[in-house]
């Protein structure tokens, strides 16, 4: 008797995985073309997001770049990388929080050329954010084609914000009492640039400096001279942060006051208001 019960379930076991097998066989061609075709949507997806999105390539940035006219560059990678390197003039802000409100605030008007800068890992999400933008009512908006790395490959010039390792070769320091000697030898071969915000500068500042605040020095790089002896003064990081710049945007006789306005007025330094 419990011989034939044992047979009788042996039976019934083997008869459900002999019915397992042929209802796998038989969906099994449903399963794979469900699986393909969410596939498929993905790719179409993204393909769709891409080909929304308009770029512009490294090479026709950098000739861009060469012409002065209404542009907003943002770098939307991390900051700790932005400080590294970036490409000049571009802001660094996160990508999420871009908003038609946010580029607003910051003085973006709706027919300014808008680029957004990436690494080409995030390029998806990069197209996506520019057709977003796009979709709110802005008119010129593009992604870098590639990423920075395609700017990069091209050998086209990153400039640091004290971020890398070799930054700290690329500053020179002057003294207090080395600038007031070349002010008084001949002050017209002396640029002097207060890289303060324009509320400390407007308190008071050096004889003849003109006021860049950090923020605006890369795109005020074309009232910069190439000639004269520059001295940046500011806060000691700040100051040290924007001749690494200038450095990185072929101005090499670049220098660090080696003190701030304070010192300077303490000094005996000439200053106005």
């Amino acid at each position: 008797m419990g011989q034939n019960k044992d047979n009788q379930k042996a039976f019934i076991a083997g008869f459900i995985l002999i019915l397992l097998v042929i209802l796998w066989v038989i969906l099994k061609p449903a399963i794979s073309s469900w699986k393909g075709s969410k596939s498929q949507n993905a790719e179409d997806k993204m393909a769709e997001v891409f080909s929304a999105a308009p770029t512009i390539s490294a090479s026709d940035l950098y000739k861009e770049l060469e012409q002065n006219y209404d542009r907003f560059i943002i770098d939307t990678r991390s900051a700790i990388e932005f400080k590294k390197g970036h490409i000049a003039a571009s802001k660094n802000l996160d990508r999420d929080s871009l908003s038609v409100s946010t580029l607003t605030a910051l003085g973006v008007k709706k027919t300014t050329e808008i680029i957004l800068i990436d690494n080409p890992e995030n390029i998806y999400k990069t197209a996506g954010k520019v057709t977003e933008l796009l979709g709110s009512g802005l008119v010129e908006v593009k992604y870098l084609e590639g990423g920075l790395a395609s700017w990069t490959e091209l050998g086209y010039a990153l400039v640091s914000s004290g971020g890398s390792d070799l930054d700290s070769s690329k500053v020179k320091k002057i003294s207090l009492e080395q600038l007031k000697s070349d002010l008084e030898r001949s002050s017209d071969l002396v640029q002097i640039i207060d890289i303060r915000e324009s509320s400390a500068y407007n308190q008071g500042h050096l004889k003849g400096a003109e006021n860049f605040p950090l923020a605006d020095l890369e795109k005020g790089k074309k009232d910069i001279s190439s000639i004269k002896e520059v001295v940046v003064y500011g806060g000691s990081e700040e100051s040290f942060n924007a001749v690494v710049a200038l450095f990185d945007l072929n101005f090499f006789n670049v220098y660090q006051l080696n003190g701030n306005y304070e010192d300077w007025k303490n000094s005996g330094g000439n200053i106005e208001n």
